[in-house]
């Protein structure tokens, strides 16, 4: 089966104005996500899929394609499909482009977590999530994640949960979400076939859109905590774990 990625680069942002060419570490942030992405050995191809001539110009020395969308798409994931929907790749891996701690490993396991399920199920989705580092649990930015016996989704919230009375213990069966998806094409056809539900609305979190339509989200935990760059702040301790890093 083939795999393409998509990084869906909106410039416009509500909590951090024009954060994807925001430099961290020497670089603009969109640019560590293309990186990471271009050395991920499932992808047939990399595709940036933007509405902004100032980030189409910024990546004018990597070899990926830029597909212009509309400004008003509603999600990541619309943006996605608008870049890929007269193609033929079988699965399409939405790479949100503030994970600049994204590593190319990350994107061949959510291709393989996915391509191991698609043996029985042609609509699917498998995504990855990590430890929910303590004092997070009321971050709105960290979005967390529980799942059902054979790692599936049951729910993502912006708020702790489960809710417990108790005092959290350290096999807390919530996971803080990492934004990466790997859809098979029926799926993503499906989900940007239907409007937006209160239940996505209401948390602001699209994938609950997939839950709703009872389409099964796997999750793969890895041991590598990944912060996404919302605000400022994570920038700042990005910067700091990318320098580390290279040094």
């Amino acid at each position: 089966m083939k795999a393409v990625g998509v990084i869906p680069a909106r410039l416009a942002s509500t909590r951090f104005p024009s954060k994807l060419l925001h430099i961290i570490a020497g670089k603009p942030l969109l640019h560590w996500v293309v990186e990471s992405s271009l050395k991920a050995t499932s992808l047939s191809s990399v595709i940036v899929a933007t509405d902004s001539e100032e980030i189409k110009n910024s990546l004018k020395k990597f070899p990926v394609n830029i597909v212009m969308t509309d400004s008003n798409l509603s999600s990541g994931s619309d943006r996605v499909w608008a870049a890929v929907k007269n193609s033929l790749e079988d699965i399409i891996v939405n790479i949100q482009g503030d994970e600049a701690l994204l590593e190319p490993g990350h994107i061949d396991l959510a291709v393989k977590t996915l391509l191991n399920k698609t043996l029985t199920n042609n609509l699917a989705v498998s995504t990855l999530a990590c430890n929910l580092p303590r004092g997070e649990e009321n971050n709105l930015n960290a979005v967390k994640v529980i799942c059902d016996h054979k790692d599936r989704a049951i729910y993502f919230s912006r708020y702790p949960v489960p809710y417990s009375r108790a005092i959290r213990k350290k096999d807390d069966v919530s996971l803080q979400h990492i934004g990466l998806y790997a859809y098979t094409r029926d799926a993503l056809k499906l989900f940007c076939s239907k409007p937006p539900v209160s239940l996505e609305q209401s948390e602001s979190l699209e994938q609950l859109r997939l839950i709703y339509w009872g389409v099964p989200i796997y999750v793969k935990k890895i041991e590598q905590q990944l912060i996404g760059v919302d605000s400022i702040e994570d920038a700042k301790k990005v910067e700091a774990m990318l320098l580390k890093k290279e040094n």
